[in-house]
Formats: C-alpha cells, structure tokens, sequence
C-alpha cells in the first residue's frame, strides 16, 4: 500500500471483525460474479455448474473432509450423469 500501509494496517485493526469480513465480502464480490457468468454461460454444462456451487456453498464435511471438494466431486457426478449419451446396442 506504499505510503499508506501503516495508516491502512491501523484501521482494519480498529474495524470490528464483522466489518473486516464484509469489506474482503465486497471485494470479492465482482470475481464471485464473474466465476459464476463463465460457470454458466454453457447451457449443457449449467446444471452441472449449479450441483456444484451449492454443494461447495453449503459448508457440507464429511469424513474430515471439505465442501469443495466434495463440490467438485458432486458437479463431476452431476455432469457425467446429465451429459451420459447412450451407447448403440449390440442386437442391432
């Protein structure tokens, strides 16, 4: 921050936590924005997408293990599933 580091550094020590987060919030607001306008600007992979937004959004842990990764997994099932084309049967 240059000049103004010491200044800046002092005031977000004297923010309350709940502001803090908010401004990080606010900041990452337009990349979130972003991530999900690429997520779901291809229609055969949106639902897919959305599987796995709200998965990794829904704080779920198991086995010790996080919602994103468990966000990833979900939209890969999720996408096999939906994009799953039939294989030509064999007695044809």
């Amino acid at each position: 921050a240059g000049w103004f580091g010491g200044s800046i550094t002092a005031l977000m020590v004297a923010l309350p936590v709940s502001w803090v987060q908010m401004l990080a919030g606010l900041a990452l607001l337009s990349t979130i924005s972003g991530s999900l306008y690429q997520a779901l600007t291809h229609e055969s992979e949106r639902d897919a997408a959305v599987i796995a937004f709200l998965v990794t959004a829904s704080g779920l842990t198991l086995m010790g293990i996080g919602s994103a990764f468990w966000g990833l997994i979900a939209g890969g099932i999720g996408y096999a599933v939906l994009t799953r084309t039939r294989r030509p049967s064999l007695s044809g």
